[in-house]
C-alpha cells in the first residue's frame, strides 16, 4: 500500500489551519495508458503557509525513451533520468515524505491515473490518496473563466508564474494557488477540508481511461444560484442620488448625466415619504408637455411612495418585486429603513434566468392554502439543486427562513382578508413576528410555527380579534406544510399576543423568574423578525426587550450556564450516542448550545445582530473573544446545519417525517468525520461565557 490513510478529524479542519502535501509529475507523454513518470515532485504547506526546507523531488527512470515532444515540454532528457531509481523506490520515497497529510494537485485526474497503472506495472497494491484538486477549487469560485489553465488562475490571483513545466516548480505555483484561495474559498462558505473535498467531488467529470477516483458529475440541471447567494448590497448603487422635490427637471437631468444614473430618489413628498424620478419620467414628460418641461419641478414628474427592498435580502427577492410590480427600480434601505442605495432590473437580472425565482413569484401571487402548499412543497427541489451545486448550508438555511417568512406574510394576508369578513378590520395598528430559527435566518426543511402577534394601544380586550387572526393564519400555514407548533408558540395563543405594554411586562416577567419554560420562551423571543404589518413596532419593542435584558446581569449569568450545559454525543470508547432509531439529535447536542451562547453573549455586549454566525464575528471583531475560537464555531454550526440538511433530504426522499436526528450510518466516512470535530469544538463555548461546559 503507498499511500496511507488521512488522519482521522482531517475533514474538520478549516483550510487555512491545513497541513498538506502539494505535489505534480511530469511523464513521457499524454496517453493515459503509455504515459510513464519521469519525475514527481512536492511540497509542504503547513497551517496556510509554504513550509520552509520540506521540498521532495526525484528523477524517475521509465525504462523507456522520453519522446522528444515532451522533452520539448518540460526539458528532461533520457541522459538526465538514467541511473535515477525506478518507479518502485520513488513512489515509496515519495509516498514515506507526505506521510498521512491531504494531498493536493492540479488538474490530479491525469496523475493519480497514470500513478494508479504504474503501481500496477511495479507491483505495488494501490491505495488512492485523499487528494484535492486545486483546479476544481478554483472552477467553483470562478466558473466565468473561460479556462483554468495554471496561467489563467494565477493571472486572476496576481501571481507571479514564472519558470513551469518541471514538477516542482509547477508543485510551488500549485501551493500559492491554494493559499490565495482560502480566503475566497472562506468567503464563499467552503472553510473546511471536508467541504472542499466534497466540492471537488460533486464537481468531478467523468473522463475515459480515469480509474478509481471519484468522477466529476456533469452538472445537473438546476436553478441558477447566483440571486440566491448575493444580496442586494452587493449589487446596489451607493450613495443614493437624492433631491429636494422644488429642484427643477433640467438640473435634475444633469444630475443624472453627470452621475451616469437612471433614477433620482426625492425627498419630502406626500406626507414627506422619499418618492423616485426615472429616466422614463423625464422621457414621458417630454413627450407631453415639449422642452417646456424642463423647467418644472421634479414634485410634478416624480412618484410615490418609494419601493424598496433591504440591503441584505437576496437577491431573487428584488427580482420578484419587480417583476411582480412592473417597475425597474428600487431604492435600497438599512434596517432602520434608511436609504442607503439604489437597484435596477439591470442591476440584478443581467445574467439570471427567470425559474430562478420562481419560487418567491408564486407565494406572491398565490390566493389561497391550497396554492401555497403547493408553493412549498417545491422548496425541497430548490433546497435539493442549491445543495447539489456546493451552496453553503447557512446561506440555504437563511433562503428557508426568507421563505417561511414570505410564507407567513402571504397567510397574515389571507387570513386578514378572511377575518376583516367577519369581524371588520383591525382595531389597532400590528405586526406578526417570526421567532426563533426561522429569526434568526437558521431555517431548514423540519421547521414548524413559532409566532406571535404585537398590536398597539392599551386596550388587551383587542386579543380576542388578533387570536382569532392568530388562528386563521396557523390553519392556513399548517395546510401549506408548516406545522403547528406542539408547545403553542403561536399567534393563535392568547400568551403570544398583546399589547407593546404587555409584551414588555412578559419580558421583566420571563427575566426575573428561572423556570426554565421562561428561559425558552426568552430564547425564542429575542431572535423575533418581523414577517407582516408595521415592522417599527417589532424593532421598538425588540430594543426596549434587549435592553431589560442586559441590565438584569443574574439572569444573563443564569442564560450562559444553561448555554454552557452542553449534551456530550459520544459514549464508551467514543461511540455515537443513538436514540432507538439509531439516529442523533443534532440539534440538542450541537446547534442549541451555538446558538445559545452566541445569543446571550450578543445580549450582554448589545450586538445586534441574528444571526449565530454573525453575532460570533461581530463578538471577535468586538474583541469580546478571539478569532480563531469564533471561527471555529462558525464553521462548527455551518457543518451541523449541512448534516442536518442533507439527512433531511435522504428522508424526504425516503417518505420519512423531517427532523434534526440524523444517522451517522448513512453518512459518507468523510462527514462522519466533519461531524465528529464539529461536536468536538461545541463544548468550547465555555471559553466564551467563562462557565464550565457540563460534559
Amino acid at each position: 500500500m503507498s499511500f496511507a490513510q488521512t488522519s482521522p478529524g482531517l475533514s474538520g479542519m478549516p483550510l487555512g489551519s491545513l497541513d498538506a502535501a502539494v505535489f505534480d509529475t511530469e511523464t513521457t507523454g499524454l496517453n493515459i495508458r503509455k504515459a510513464r513518470i519521469i519525475e514527481i515532485a512536492g511540497i509542504k504547506i503547513k497551517a496556510g503557509s509554504i513550509a520552509a526546507d520540506s521540498e521532495f523531488a526525484r528523477l524517475v527512470d521509465p525504462g523507456i525513451p522520453i519522446p522528444d515532444a515532451s522533452t520539448r515540454i518540460h526539458g528532461i532528457t533520457d541522459e538526465m533520468v538514467s541511473g535515477s531509481e525506478d518507479f518502485r523506490r520513488a513512489v515509496l520515497a515519495f509516498a514515506d515524505w507526505t506521510g498521512s497529510g491531504l494531498l493536493l494537485g492540479y488538474s490530479l485526474d491525469f496523475d493519480i491515473a497514470v500513478l494508479e497503472l504504474e503501481h500496477e506495472r511495479a507491483g505495488l497494491l494501490w491505495s488512492a490518496p485523499e487528494a484535492l484538486d486545486v483546479q476544481e477549487l478554483a472552477e467553483a469560485l470562478r466558473p466565468d473563466i473561460p479556462n483554468w489553465t495554471m496561467e489563467e488562475v494565477a493571472k486572476w490571483l496576481s501571481i507571479d508564474v514564472g519558470n513551469r513545466h518541471r514538477a516542482l516548480a509547477d508543485a510551488k505555483l500549485t501551493a500559492e494557488i491554494f493559499i490565495r484561495l482560502i480566503p475566497r474559498l472562506k468567503d464563499a462558505g467552503i472553510a473546511t477540508a471536508g467541504h472542499a473535498l466534497r466540492v471537488c467531488e460533486a464537481n468531478r467529470k467523468s473522463q475515459e481511461g480515469v480509474r478509481s477516483r471519484p468522477r466529476r458529475q456533469a452538472a445537473p440541471v438546476g436553478i441558477d444560484d447566483s440571486p440566491y447567494r448575493r444580496r442586494i448590497k452587493d449589487v446596489m448603487s451607493s450613495p443614493p442620488a437624492v433631491v429636494d422635490p422644488d429642484c427643477r427637471l433640467d438640473a435634475a437631468v444633469r444630475l443624472m448625466v453627470d452621475d451616469g444614473i437612471t433614477s433620482l430618489f426625492v425627498r419630502g413628498l406626500d406626507d414627506e415619504q422619499l418618492g423616485i424620478m426615472t429616466e422614463s419620467d423625464v422621457l414621458r414628460a417630454l413627450s407631453q408637455m415639449g422642452p417646456s418641461a424642463l423647467t418644472e419641478q421634479v414634485r410634478h414628474v416624480s412618484s410615490s411612495p418609494l419601493q424598496s427592498v433591504d440591503a441584505k435580502e437576496f437577491l431573487y427577492r428584488a427580482i420578484v418585486l419587480m417583476r411582480s410590480g412592473g417597475i425597474r427600480h428600487l431604492g435600497v434601505v438599512d434596517a432602520d429603513g434608511g436609504l442607503v442605495g439604489a437597484v435596477t432590473s439591470k442591476d440584478v437580472l443581467s445574467g439570471h434566468g427567470t425559474d430562478a425565482v420562481c419560487l418567491g413569484d408564486d407565494i406572491l401571487s398565490a390566493s389561497n392554502s391550497a396554492e401555497l402548499g403547493r408553493v412549498w412543497s417545491e422548496l425541497g427541489q430548490v433546497v435539493r439543486s442549491l445543495t447539489t451545486q456546493s451552496v453553503e448550508p447557512r446561506i440555504i438555511a437563511a433562503l428557508v427562513s426568507r421563505e417561511l417568512r414570505a410564507l407567513t406574510e402571504k397567510s397574515c394576508e389571507i387570513a386578514l382578508a378572511e377575518i376583516e369578513d367577519r369581524l371588520g378590520a383591525p382595531p389597532s395598528s400590528f405586526a406578526v413576528m417570526v421567532l426563533g430559527s426561522g429569526g434568526r435566518g437558521e431555517s431548514l426543511l423540519a421547521m414548524d410555527q413559532d409566532n406571535a402577534v404585537v398590536f398597539e394601544g392599551n386596550d388587551d380586550s383587542q386579543v380576542e380579534w388578533f387570536t382569532a387572526f392568530g388562528d386563521v393564519m396557523a390553519s392556513i400555514l399548517h395546510d401549506a406544510g408548516v406545522k403547528l407548533c406542539s408547545g403553542g408558540i403561536m399567534a393563535s395563543n392568547p400568551e403570544w399576543c398583546g399589547t407593546r405594554d404587555t409584551w414588555i411586562d412578559r419580558v421583566r416577567e420571563w427575566t426575573s423568574r428561572t423556570r426554565p419554560e421562561d428561559l425558552l420562551n426568552v430564547d425564542i423571543f429575542f431572535d423575533a423578525m418581523p414577517a407582516f404589518g408595521d415592522a417599527g413596532i417589532v424593532g421598538r419593542l425588540r430594543r426596549q426587550a434587549l435592553e431589560i435584558a442586559r441590565s438584569n446581569r443574574p439572569f444573563l449569568a443564569l442564560l450562559a450556564k444553561r448555554a454552557a450545559d452542553v449534551k456530550d454525543p459520544f459514549g464508551i470508547l467514543g461511540r455515537w450516542k443513538l436514540d432507538r432509531n439509531n439516529r442523533i439529535d443534532l440539534k440538542l447536542h450541537g446547534l442549541m448550545p451555538l446558538f445559545s451562547a452566541a445569543r446571550v453573549l450578543s445580549l450582554m455586549h448589545g450586538i445586534e445582530s441574528r444571526s449565530t454566525a454573525g453575532r460570533l464575528r461581530s463578538l471577535a471583531a468586538s474583541g469580546a473573544c478571539g478569532e480563531p475560537l469564533a471561527e471555529d464555531l462558525v464553521i462548527a454550526h455551518g457543518v451541523l446545519l449541512g448534516c442536518i440538511l442533507q439527512q433531511q433530504l435522504r428522508d424526504g426522499d425516503s417518505g420519512m417525517s423531517l427532523s434534526n436526528h440524523v444517522a451517522p450510518s448513512e453518512m459518507s466516512n468523510l462527514e462522519r468525520q466533519e461531524l465528529r470535530w464539529a461536536f468536538h469544538q461545541v463544548p468550547r463555548v465555555s471559553d466564551l461565557l467563562n462557565v464550565p461546559a457540563f460534559i
